[in-house]
């Protein structure tokens, strides 16, 4: 009952925070980087919100379960035990307490749970609760990515602009952070809209940077309106 409440508050703090709690150590960072693309942020459960108009995304706990129950086993409670590993790992990393968090993740990471493999890979990027390692981080980042989790898409993406961990290659970088930003994920959005702004990977097309900042904004990327102010002059200047 008291790990119940304890988690209540938890997910209430997060729902509080615009970034979740993974990004809010960056924003410094995030803002003085965004020539090098924006990292994301952990994987964070929140619940649905939304409006008549805009339907509420899925249920965190349904989508963990569709993508990972049956890649653990059978057992009529895998269900639970991926969630309460899951949820367990969430509630130590927000105490920091990253070498607990690792050990709940990384158990779930190595059997194929997506969402796991891409907390695992931002600690080994981050040196949290382990040394840093950013080839685990792309390794981890890679095999989550391909499950099409669009955080670690869009990280992938941020760690090939940057050559860490891998080398530089700006083709590989748009590609993951179109596929992010096709799964909705905001930073995704941001980072695929200023690649096509900057032409990185891509031929620079002003119709979609505005198309994918103006996504990143609505969805809370408050950087994404610098970005939309820069290309208003470009087009106007190119107008004249």
């Amino acid at each position: 009952m008291l790990s119940n409440l304890i988690y209540l508050i938890f997910i209430l703090i997060l729902s509080w925070s615009p970034s979740g709690f993974g990004a809010a150590n960056n924003d410094k960072e995030q803002a003085d980087t965004q020539s090098t693309f924006l990292k994301g942020e952990l994987v964070v459960p929140k619940a649905p919100v939304g409006d008549e108009d805009e339907p509420a995304p899925l249920d965190w706990d349904k989508t963990i379960v569709s993508r990972s129950v049956g890649q653990v086993g059978d057992r009529p409670d895998a269900e639970s035990q991926i969630l309460n590993a899951f949820k367990n790992g969430q509630l130590a990393y927000f105490f920091q307490r990253y070498e607990e968090a690792m050990a709940y993740w990384l158990p779930l990471a190595k059997k194929g749970f997506a969402d796991a493999q891409s907390n695992v890979a931002w600690m080994y990027q981050n040196g949290l609760g382990v040394e840093k390692d950013l080839a685990q981080a792309v390794n981890w980042y890679n095999k989550a990515a391909t499950q099409q989790q669009a955080v670690a898409q869009n990280n992938l993406g941020s760690l090939h602009d940057q050559g860490l961990g891998v080398e530089r290659d700006l083709n590989k970088a748009f590609t993951w952070f179109e596929k992010s930003a096709n799964n909705n994920y905001r930073f995704g959005q941001y980072n695929l809209g200023l690649a096509y702004l900057e032409g990185k990977g891509t031929e620079v097309n002003k119709k979609l940077a505005e198309f994918w900042l103006r996504k990143a904004l609505a969805s809370g990327v408050d950087q994404a309106k610098a970005k939309l102010d820069d290309l208003k002059v470009l087009q106007s200047t190119s107008a004249h």
